[in-house]
C-alpha cells in the first residue's frame, strides 16, 4: 500500500471511531434517561459491570426488588423470573417448579397491597405491577381525608 492510501484508510477509520464515541454518548444519556424511571437508591447496582444486587437476597425481597426496581412496567411471572435470574437470584436452589413459588409470592404481595395484578378479559391476572407510594396515597388524598 502506498502512503496517500494508508493516510485515507487512517481517516476513514478515525471518522469511524469518532461516529461510534458519538452513538457510545447518546447511548449513554439514554441509559441515564431510563434510569429516572427506576428506583434511584437501586440505579447504580443495575450497571452491567456491578454486582449482582439479588446475590443472598431472600426470594420475597428479591421480587418486591424487581417490581419496585420496574414499576412502570407491568411484568408477567415468566418476565419476573427472567429479571431475577438477571440480577444474580440462584433459581437452582429451588427443587419444586419455581414458577408456582413465584405465583404464590407474587399472589400474597397482591393481596397485602403492594403489587397489582393486571387481569385480562377473562379476569385471570396476568401481569403484575409495582404500587408506588403516591398511588397508595391518591384514595385517601382523593376523598379528602
Amino acid at each position: 500500500m502506498e502512503l496517500a492510501t494508508m493516510e485515507a484508510h487512517r481517516n476513514d477509520l478515525s471518522q469511524q471511531l469518532a461516529d461510534l464515541e458519538k452513538r457510545i454518548s447518546t447511548q449513554k444519556e439514554g441509559i441515564k434517561g431510563l434510569a429516572l424511571l427506576c428506583d434511584q437508591s437501586q440505579a447504580a447496582d443495575l450497571r452491567p459491570d456491578a454486582k449482582k444486587p439479588l446475590a443472598g437476597v431472600g426470594f420475597t425481597e428479591a421480587v418486591r426488588f424487581v417490581l419496585r426496581t420496574c414499576r412502570a412496567q407491568q411484568l408477567t411471572p415468566v418476565e419476573v423470573r427472567n429479571k431475577l435470574e438477571y440480577w444474580g437470584y440462584d433459581l437452582t436452589k429451588y427443587k419444586s417448579e419455581f414458577l408456582a413459588s413465584l405465583h404464590k409470592v407474587l399472589q400474597r404481595l397482591n393481596e397485602s397491597g403492594e403489587i397489582k395484578g393486571i387481569k385480562a378479559s377473562t379476569g385471570k391476572v396476568v401481569a403484575y405491577q409495582w404500587i408506588t407510594e403516591t398511588e397508595k396515597a391518591l384514595p385517601s388524598l382523593e376523598s379528602g381525608k
